[in-house]
């Protein structure tokens, strides 16, 4: 049998999620289940938008600001993914 040294690296973290796979079991709907990454995710955006508009004035702006181009980026992102038409990406972002 192959020494763990000798394996590539791939088969050695096969074999390593392997051996785990053996100590934990974690429940199917926890491991298939992303809705502890959302609802901290949830929280932390609620966190920081009740501290802009708490701070109010400049920040809750900026907040607001960040915002609205992010959305904007993401907007054109998945225009660009749509076709490769000049008018379907300006139909997409209108």
């Amino acid at each position: 049998m192959e020494g763990a040294d000798d394996l590539p690296p791939e088969r050695r973290r096969d074999r390593l999620k392997a051996g785990v796979k053996k100590l934990v079991t974690v429940p199917l709907s926890v491991r298939t289940s992303d809705l502890p990454k959302r609802a901290a995710s949830g929280l932390v955006m609620v966190a920081i938008a009740g501290a802009a508009l708490w701070a109010g004035g400049l920040w809750w702006r900026a907040l607001l600001t960040a915002v609205a181009l992010l959305g904007a980026f993401e907007l054109w992102r998945i225009a660009m993914r749509i076709s490769p038409k000049l008018s379907a990406r300006t139909v997409t972002i209108l």
